[in-house]
């Protein structure tokens, strides 16, 4: 599975917790800008563009290099629209009026600034050695959750891995959560089953500090306090 790989960065205008979240700035640069950069300093990746329904989003993205060959449908571009809806859609616009297939696509959304191009290619490298169905990047969960609790109105219950909770913080499994910062997925396998996440999907480790997924304004600065400290 050594062939044409596409970047798609989804990017819609519309968002509950920032608004125009892809286009915010960190440290002077919108986060659409990020995006577009580290995927063009990839050493795999063919072709980079950008899935919006915003044309103020397809000005910059066109500004900083990436194509945006076309406008997502409204109806694609929703809070409940599902990505896999939007890597559809551009795969089949490419088919269908470039006549244009590609073995591997790479979802890089504008929210996780702080991923790099060298995450990018570890992740595709993974993908074509291990013939897997896709690579996605994790990162460690700082608060375990053999920890977390649910509640019954005011009384605590506990909420999972109860045979666990006298060990140690130390002696805890690592665990991980999936950080939305890279995800490399063969096209073949994926228009059969439309899921990202699968049996046969591997993983790289991001550390928490390569990972900040902006949802809100503290995560924003967050990554900005980050990248001004040199830790990214």
């Amino acid at each position: 599975m050594n062939g044409r790989i596409i970047a798609i960065i989804p990017a819609r205008g519309g968002s509950k917790g920032i608004s125009w979240k892809n286009l915010r700035k960190l440290n002077g640069k919108g986060l659409l800008y990020y995006a577009i950069k580290e995927a063009a300093k990839s050493k795999w990746i063919d072709r980079i563009v950008v899935s919006t329904d915003s044309p103020r989003i397809a000005r910059e993205a066109k500004r900083h290099g990436a194509e945006v060959p076309f406008l997502r449908p409204k109806d694609m571009a929703t809070d409940r629209s599902p990505v896999r809806d939007a890597i559809i859609h551009a795969l089949d616009y490419f088919k269908t009026q470039e006549g244009a297939e590609y073995d591997i696509f790479v979802l890089l959304q504008p929210t996780s600034p702080l991923r790099k191009a060298r995450h990018i290619d570890m992740a595709i490298e993974k993908l074509l050695r291990k013939g897997c169905d896709s690579v996605i990047s994790v990162s460690p969960v700082r608060e375990h959750p053999v920890r977390m609790l649910e509640l019954d109105k005011d009384k605590i219950k506990r909420f999972v891995l109860k045979s666990k909770r006298g060990l140690r913080r130390q002696d805890l499994p690592p665990v991980y959560k999936v950080d939305g910062s890279v995800y490399v997925r063969g096209v073949k396998s994926f228009r059969k089953s439309g899921k990202l996440i699968t049996k046969d999907t591997r993983a790289i480790v991001l550390g928490w500090d390569e990972s900040v997924d902006i949802d809100d304004e503290i995560d924003l600065a967050l990554a900005k306090i980050l990248m001004r400290t040199g830790r990214r």
